[in-house]
């Protein structure tokens, strides 16, 4: 998928740098919608079973509201 990704961004012309500041702008957004609490109407809390103990989840565990410019650019460094 990351090749896939990189050959598209190469097509289109999108340098990395670009990609990482709309990733940073998507983590924002995403956080501040969600501390407005306009995310929350569509979000379920739901039972998933660890083992032989069901634990509820019930926020989104994918916002990265800490993340940084100089942090996505080190994981693009990595890949």
């Amino acid at each position: 998928m990351a090749m896939t990704a990189e050959k598209l961004a190469d097509e289109k012309g999108v340098s990395r740098r670009a990609a990482d500041e709309y990733a940073l702008r998507s983590q924002q957004l995403a956080d501040a919608a969600y501390k407005a609490g306009k995310i929350q109407e569509e979000l379920i809390a739901v039972e998933v079973k660890q083992g032989k103990k069901t634990v509820t989840v019930a926020m989104d565990d994918h916002r990265r509201p800490e993340t940084t410019l100089e942090t996505l650019e080190k994981l693009s460094a990595i890949v």
